[in-house]
């Protein structure tokens, strides 16, 4: 098990997918509940992915053999985490 940790002084953190490659992808909640994508690599640890154009919170999810990830933005952050 590996602590992933959280952005921007976040609330928690959860990961929706690991590659061959080890890395994570997933979505972290900061302080006031927003979520943000994120993607974690062993060497550089957890960063912020950028949002899909117009969405105000969203997640990162499964990744490609190729490194392509799959996200989903979210315009108002209330279903995008629940």
């Amino acid at each position: 098990m590996q602590d992933l940790g959280v952005l921007n002084g976040g609330q928690f953190s959860i990961a929706y997918s690991i590659s061959d490659a080890g890395e994570v992808t997933g979505q972290s909640l900061d302080s006031v509940g927003n979520s943000f994508p994120f993607l974690w690599i062993q060497s550089t640890g957890m960063t912020a992915l950028p949002m899909l154009p117009g969405a105000t919170c969203g997640f990162a999810g499964s990744m490609t053999s190729h490194g392509t990830i799959r996200s989903q933005g979210c315009i108002g952050c209330d279903p995008c985490w629940k």
